[in-house]
């Protein structure tokens, strides 16, 4: 897939820059089992402090199951709230 180019908010005319693009839930799924291992058996978009992020749960091979907030724009795991 070839990112977005965009003119909008640029130094100078005829500059282009990267658009920001939101990561969808597979591209979410597959790095958090990359980053974290086991099998993604639940993936869900949900808002989090008003921004959008990924709720995924993962089986690891000792049947334990783990939860990951990802942020959707960054792609970084987001850290657990505290009740």
């Amino acid at each position: 897939m070839l990112p977005l180019l965009t003119n909008q908010s640029v130094a100078g005319p005829g500059q282009y820059q990267l658009a920001e693009r939101e990561l969808t839930l597979q591209e979410a799924a597959g790095r958090a089992q990359q980053q974290y291992g086991g099998k993604v058996i639940k993936a869900d978009p949900v808002i989090r402090d008003g921004r959008n992020a990924y709720r995924i749960r993962l089986v690891r091979p000792d049947g334990r199951v783990r939860e990951i907030m990802m942020d959707a724009d960054s792609g970084r795991p987001l850290e657990r709230k505290r009740k």
